[in-house]
């Protein structure tokens, strides 16, 4: 592609995503870590986006709380469900590691009254929680990601090395039973959510059916790695084939509040 598709795919990216980082934008565009650097000079100079250490995010911030906003809102009583449902796995004392994403969003309302230690690297997670809430909370920092709204980079990577979880609740922007794979959409996010699958005891995937053999750009475990599904619906054939990989299912009714 020459310059001008190149610089329309990058914009096009990130009004999907939010924020991309430069590799990732290379990797997709088949160019030089360079040449996008030089694209999103270009880009920011036209006033379109706003770079950011090692990557760039849309100039307009309206865009972004747009996004965030629309992710959240999309098939919420299925999320609500599932976090119902996944809330169930916790007990007193349990110290609990919270994904990004918009179902492990819903998981807080549920765990509010259980003394429990919660982890996250979700400043939406993190915000939710509030000063009356019983469980202690331990923020992972680092550099915000606008995409996942969530902290990623060698500062969470370091702070995320240091714990060891009883469970994990993972987010995903998709996951293939017959690729036996997960994915999510950028780099840093992948190696986050890498790093926290190894400092967790259990680990539960929480994906409404929507993600189900759904791809996105990167991956970042097996199926194997995990040890519970909870999504909100699955056939029989999918239910055995998940359960064959050693990965318990868990399918969970809707909610509507």
């Amino acid at each position: 592609m020459n310059s001008i598709e190149r610089r329309n795919e990058i914009m096009r990216m990130l009004k999907k995503w939010g924020t991309a980082d430069v590799q990732t934008l290379a990797e997709r565009t088949g160019v030089s870590k360079m040449t996008i650097r030089n694209d999103l000079v270009f880009l920011a100079d036209q006033g379109m986006i706003v770079r950011t250490y090692g990557g760039a995010v849309l100039a307009n911030q309206k865009d972004m709380v747009r996004l965030v906003s629309n992710v959240l809102n999309e098939y919420q009583a299925q999320k609500k469900g599932i976090a119902s449902e996944a809330a169930k796995l916790v007990c007193g004392g349990m110290r609990v590691l919270i994904d990004t994403g918009s179902t492990t969003f819903q998981l807080v309302p549920f765990l509010k009254d259980i003394p429990i230690t919660i982890v996250t690297n979700s400043l939406l997670v993190a915000g939710r929680i509030s000063a009356d809430s019983i469980p202690d909370l331990i923020v992972v920092g680092g550099d915000l990601s606008k995409y996942c709204m969530g902290f990623v980079g060698s500062m969470a990577l370091s702070g995320l090395e240091k714990i060891y979880a009883d469970v994990l609740f993972l987010g995903a922007a998709g996951y293939s039973i017959k690729d036996n794979v997960l994915t999510c959409e950028n780099l840093q996010e992948a190696a986050v959510k890498k790093c926290m699958i190894e400092h967790a005891r259990k680990v539960v995937l929480l994906a409404d059916s929507s993600k189900h053999e759904r791809r996105g750009f990167v991956a970042y475990a097996k199926m194997e790695d995990i040890d519970v599904l909870v999504t909100d619906r699955m056939d029989s054939k999918d239910i055995d084939e998940t359960k064959g990989m050693d990965v318990d299912v868990i399918v969970a009714g809707t909610a509507a509040n």
